[in-house]
């Protein structure tokens, strides 16, 4: 995969990706490439079904790509294709739902770790909907107001996602030696979220996201030279 070098803003780029301009969807893609992959992989059962969800959205944004407006954030855009995925997934898989992803007032049950748990034991123990609110906020770097669209749940219910996830993670993490969670502060919860995500993007994903974004802009090409 070739590094890109544009400064357009990620919706004039989409909006050029709209017109033919392959280029313009690399540099979207390099730019958000690894926060997706991570919200792949903290919201699947295991990396190959990371894999399948992540080209699956990125298939849909080239796909959907003529319905992008210029009015619209991209990141929110790419994050509520995603939050589609992961519902169309999670409940075909599970049949009916065993995790509410509705809004919710009620605190959630701690974390069920141990105090030999791992960081990334803690992190897979945190319910879905709050690991996704905390990816959305944290990772993606969302607004609030366009994590919670993203998520499809109101503001206030996000707000509280995120408390719930602060709070869990602050408990679980308390288990742990002192020395981990010393002077811990909110950015340092951030960096461990990260940090538990070590899985990197095989060159084969990208070529393949690449590859379906050609193949596209081509048949589209060819579409258009018939009219």
């Amino acid at each position: 995969m070739t590094q890109t070098y544009r400064t357009e803003s990620d919706e004039i780029l989409m909006i050029a990706y709209q017109e033919g301009d392959l280029d313009a969807f690399e540099t979207l893609y390099i730019r958000h490439h690894k926060s997706l992959y991570r919200y792949a992989m903290k919201l699947s059962v295991n990396n190959e079904a990371a894999e399948t969800f992540y080209l699956a959205v990125w298939t849909q944004v080239i796909k959907d790509r003529a319905n992008f407006r210029s009015d619209w954030s991209f990141p929110n855009y790419l994050y509520s294709l995603a939050h589609e995925q992961l519902m169309y997934d999670y409940h075909a898989i599970n049949k009916k739902s065993v995790i509410s992803f509705a809004e919710q007032q009620q605190p959630f049950a701690s974390l069920d770790c141990g105090q030999e748990a791992s960081l990334q034991d803690i992190f897979a123990a945190l319910p879905l909907p709050l690991v996704e609110a905390y990816h959305l906020q944290y990772d993606a770097k969302l607004s609030v107001e366009l994590a919670a669209d993203s998520a499809a749940i109101s503001v206030p219910a996000f707000s509280f996602r995120i408390r719930e996830a602060t709070r869990l993670l602050l408990e679980a993490l308390g288990k742990q030696e002192a020395a981990l969670v010393n002077n811990l502060t909110e950015a340092g919860l951030v960096s461990l979220y990260k940090n538990t995500a070590t899985e990197r993007i095989s060159t084969e994903l990208d070529n393949s996201v690449l590859r379906i974004a050609h193949i596209d802009n081509s048949w589209l090409a060819r579409s258009a030279s018939k009219v």
